[in-house]
């Protein structure tokens, strides 16, 4: 029952504000045919939200589905990939699933994409990895981006470190963050 209530608040949330300020920053590009990758899908509410507002031709959706070793209080579950898998079904033949944690992802990854979406585990370490290793992914004039700046200092210290030493524009509206590459 408890995942079940958490599930609900996740997607209530959600409805607030459907649309978040990274997709439409990449809905800006106008650029048709858009190859994305979102590394956290979790119940795919995003990834539909993506697929509903973009001219998607590709989307990559990077969840293992199951818990890192730090993850306490969270347990992988079949469940959850089961709910976002039917939730977006009628997308299937726009979206691929990568049930791989995002460092052994990488080689599923066939073309340059026109954005990367950050939103898997949110310790510093691992959001510095996605996005040392997805920034090189982008086109030139793509974006790369994430949730959850301003709610977690693992997300903000990496993602400002990042922008820091590369010397890139880092733009932030809550609850995102991006760069255009």
């Amino acid at each position: 029952m408890r995942k079940q209530i958490e599930a609900t608040w996740y997607e209530l949330k959600q409805f607030v504000n459907p649309i978040r300020p990274t997709i439409n920053v990449v809905k800006k590009l106008n650029r048709k045919h858009l190859i994305g990758v979102e590394i956290g899908t979790y119940l795919g509410q995003n990834a539909q939200n993506i697929l509903q507002n973009l001219s998607i031709n590709k989307l990559y959706l990077v969840d293992s589905y199951t818990p890192y070793t730090e993850d306490i209080g969270w347990e992988g579950n079949e469940d959850i990939y089961i709910h976002a898998k039917n939730r977006l079904k009628s997308h299937s033949n726009k979206i691929i699933f990568i049930r791989k944690f995002s460092d052994d992802a990488l080689d599923d990854i066939e073309e340059k994409v026109d954005f990367v979406y950050i939103d898997g585990n949110h310790q510093y370490e691992y959001v510095r990895r996605d996005v040392r290793n997805y920034y090189p992914l982008v086109k030139k004039g793509g974006v790369i981006g994430g949730h959850d700046f301003f709610t977690d200092n693992g997300v903000a210290n990496a993602i400002t470190e990042f922008a820091r030493k590369n010397r890139l524009k880092l733009y932030l509206r809550r609850p995102d963050w991006w760069i255009e590459c």
